[in-house]
């Protein structure tokens, strides 16, 4: 018979296998090339939202501390911002502050010994 106009497209086909399989291998194939993508995207995210954190915890990890007593009228927010560390809000002192010394409130009662961040200025009125 004649040619009827239908084009029919020819899948070669390893031997013992079907055109289907073939086109199963294919989708896999994206399938699994997309889930990469996806955990780098993750990998990524995690690396830029963590990197400043790590930096922080290494702030004050490494932060050089010194012992006080407290007064009367003193509080973890008056402590923090007179003890600053670099590249940590006031906050974030208060918590290192509180972390450091095994306080579980802002509340300070008078008299008590406080491991306090030794801050630049600090360190430099007492080398005077």
């Amino acid at each position: 018979m004649g040619n009827t106009g239908v084009a029919v497209r020819e899948t070669t086909a390893r031997p013992g296998r079907s055109p289907h399989a073939v086109r199963a291998d294919r989708s896999s194939g994206a399938r699994m090339r997309t889930l990469i993508e996806v955990l780098a995207l993750v990998v990524i995210a995690v690396l830029l939202i963590a990197g400043p954190l790590v930096s922080r915890s290494r702030a004050h990890a490494s932060q050089e501390m010194s012992e006080m007593r407290t007064e009367a009228g003193d509080s973890l927010w008056a402590i923090a911002r007179d003890h600053p560390i670099e590249g940590l809000s006031t906050l974030q002192t208060v918590e290192v502050i509180a972390r450091t010394n095994g306080l579980d409130s802002a509340n300070v009662s008078t008299g008590r010994t406080l491991s306090v961040p030794t801050s630049a200025m600090h360190t430099a009125v007492a080398s005077n």
